[in-house]
C-alpha cells in the first residue's frame, strides 16, 4: 500500500514523507539497497529536509560505505532543521564515519560538536575516546572514557576503552579490571575476552588467559574483522591475524594507527608484513 501511495501524483512534501517511510519499512526488512533507493528519492523531493539524509548516512555508514554517509550526514547538518538533541546525534554519527576513513582531527571536531549540543551524550564522548585514543592522546581519552562511564555506568564499550589505555600504558591491574567491568555489561562481546587474556599472558598467568580465550572462541564466528584478527593475535596465529587485520583496515583504514599502538598485536610488531599494513601514509584525507 505504501508503495502505491508513492506511485500516486502528489506535493513533493509529501512525496518526500512516502518515500522516507518506505526508505526505512525497507531497511527494517533488510532489503538495504531497495530501502538506500528510496531513501535518495525522499532527499531528492524533500532537499530541505534531513531526515533523509540523516537516514541515508546511518545505513551508508552500517554497510561500510563511509564516504557516502559524511556527505549524507553533512547534508543534514546544513539542511537546519533539527532539534539540539537530534543535531547532536548527527555529528555524532557524522564523527564516527570520519573516524572509520581516517579523517581524525574532523571526527575530534564533530564529536566535541556533539558534546556541546548535548553534554549528557555518553556515546559522544566514548567517540571522542577512541579517537584520542587511536592518536596517542592518552590522558585527554582516559578523561572522555571516564566522563562517558560518569553519565552511562551500563555503558559498556567505555570500560573497554579505558582498559585499552591503562594496558598501552602498563597499568594491567586496572587494564584487567576495566575489561571485566565491559564484560559485566556486555558479555557476548568477544573483544573484552580477548583483550584480558592479553593481559594475563603479559602476567604470566596463562591458564587465566586460557580461560578467557575460550570465552571469547564461543562469540569469535559473528565478531568484525578487528576483533577476530585481536583474538588470532593473542592465541599466536600470527598469519591468520595478519589477514584478519588486512581486511579490517581495507573496510575501516582509520583503525590503522589505533592497530600500531595496541598491545594486543605486540606479537606482529615487528613483522614486515604488520609494519606494511598499519603504515601511517595516506591515512588521513586531504
Amino acid at each position: 500500500l505504501l508503495g502505491q501511495a508513492v506511485a500516486r501524483p502528489t506535493a513533493p512534501v509529501e512525496m518526500g514523507r512516502d518515500y522516507l517511510l518506505l526508505g526505512r519499512a525497507l531497511v527494517a526488512e533488510g532489503r538495504i539497497s531497495e530501502g538506500v533507493a528510496a531513501l535518495a528519492q525522499a532527499a531528492a523531493f524533500t532537499p530541505g529536509r534531513s531526515a533523509p539524509h540523516n537516514a541515508l548516512g546511518n545505513v551508508l555508514a552500517q554497510r561500510g560505505d563511509y564516504a557516502a554517509a559524511i556527505t549524507h550526514y553533512e547534508r543534514a547538518i546544513l539542511c537546519g532543521d533539527l532539534a539540539l538533541p537530534n543535531l547532536a546525534k548527527i555529528h555524532n554519527g557524522l564523527a564516527n564515519a570520519q573516524y572509520q576513513v581516517g579523517d581524525h582531527e574532523a571526527a575530534i571536531r564533530n564529536y566535541e560538536q556533539a558534546i556541546a549540543l548535548d553534554y549528557k551524550y555518553a556515546r559522544a564522548y566514548n567517540g571522542l575516546g577512541m579517537v584520542l585514543r587511536a592518536t596517542g592522546r592518552y590522558e585527554a581519552a582516559t578523561e572522555a572514557f571516564q566522563k562517558a562511564i560518569s553519565l552511562e555506568n551500563g555503558y559498556a564499550a567505555p570500560y573497554y576503552g579505558l582498559g585499552s589505555i591503562y594496558s598501552v600504558t602498563g597499568r594491567l591491574a586496572e587494564a584487567a579490571q576495566a575489561y571485566k567491568s565491559s564484560i559485566a555489561r556486555e558479555p557476548d562481546s568477544a573483544l573484552p575476552y580477548c583483550s584480558l587474556a592479553a593481559i594475563y599472558q603479559r602476567q604470566g598467568r596463562e591458564d587465566e588467559a586460557a580461560i578467557q580465550l575460550n570465552e571469547a572462541a564461543k562469540l569469535i564466528d559473528r565478531e568484525k574483522a578487528y576483533n577476530v584478527a585481536c583474538y588470532a593475535a593473542i592465541k599466536g596465529e600470527s598469519a591468520a591475524a595478519l589477514e584478519w587485520l588486512d581486511r579490517a583496515i581495507r573496510e575501516t583504514p582509520g583503525i590503522r594507527s589505533w592497530i600500531r599502538r595496541d598491545p594486543d598485536f605486540a606479537s606482529l610488531q615487528a613483522l614486515p608484513r604488520f609494519q606494511e599494513l598499519t603504515a601511517p601514509a595516506d591515512e588521513s584525507p586531504a
